[in-house]
């Protein structure tokens, strides 16, 4: 619910203020001035850490070695170094990393996550347990908004702006997104503006060349939604948010690779 409030601000403020409308990400001047009390409020809060998720979980089906997708080495780092990384760029410092039978594998090398400046919290799932039901480990561990991330591919994103573009479009979730060539590979989605209407899993219809890119930021209450352990985010979660515009979907142009191939590894190598 919202309340209305009058302001009195200067003339060459509200101008710089107006000139953020774009009517897709900012609608209104009542908006972009929602959207700065967002990120002022962001600001002064910006010792307060964030918590991030990160589902470990892929089988390495691309070189010898690792087990997990995630423990593919790039310049010598496990993908899953990078991600953590990108967390404490953007002061995200506290860490629950979802593992399965072979968890160990990260455990081992990360530890509690100190050498990063970081606090990992490990939690192992049973097999069987989809994308959405390992969610539902975090239902009496989280209470504010937080972001979850696949743990096996690269990405630049801009979790500040991201977080931001979250908190002012005031949706229960919000989903990453880039584009690609090769969109039958990932799940798919259709905007209407900056709402998602449609997604499409990944060996099902594809929407656009517009796809998740593995990270998303929830409110506590979309744990609510989650039914059960069988339940995936792409398969069964998604889809139904966006029959009802329930879901917004943030677009970077950042670096996004998913590593598919083995011959792969010696491009990003280089472009990272």
């Amino acid at each position: 619910m919202k309340d209305k409030v009058t302001l009195t601000i200067e003339q060459n403020l509200l101008s710089k203020i107006d000139s953020m409308i774009d009517k897709k990400t900012i609608k209104s001047r009542s908006h972009a001035v929602e959207h700065l009390l967002y990120i002022g409020l962001d600001t002064v809060n910006k010792d307060k850490n964030k918590v991030g998720v990160l589902i470990a979980k892929k089988k390495n089906k691309v070189t010898d070695g690792p087990k997990l997708h995630c423990m593919i080495e790039v310049n010598k780092k496990p993908i899953l170094e990078y991600n953590i990384q990108m967390f404490k760029k953007y002061n995200v410092n506290d860490l629950i990393i979802f593992l399965d039978e072979d968890g160990a594998e990260i455990s081992d090398y990360f530890g509690t996550g100190v050498d990063l400046g970081v606090n990992i919290t490990y939690i192992k799932d049973k097999p069987g347990i989809m994308s959405a039901g390992t969610l539902l480990k975090l239902k009496k561990k989280i209470n504010e908004t937080f972001i979850v991330s696949n743990a096996h591919d690269l990405k630049g994103i801009d979790l500040n702006e991201m977080w931001n573009f979250h908190l002012s479009n005031q949706s229960i979730a919000t989903m990453g997104l880039t584009s690609t060539d090769d969109p039958e590979r990932y799940g798919t989605v259709k905007l209407k503006g900056i709402k998602i209407k449609e997604f499409c899993s990944k060996n099902t219809a594809i929407a656009s060349n517009l796809v998740s890119s593995g990270i998303y930021i929830f409110e506590p209450e979309m744990l609510d939604i989650i039914e059960n352990e069988k339940q995936s985010l792409e398969g069964d979660i998604f889809p139904e948010l966006a029959k009802s515009l329930a879901i917004n979907g943030y677009m970077s142009d950042s670096y996004w690779y998913n590593i598919k191939a083995k011959k792969q590894i010696k491009i990003v190598e280089k472009e990272l």
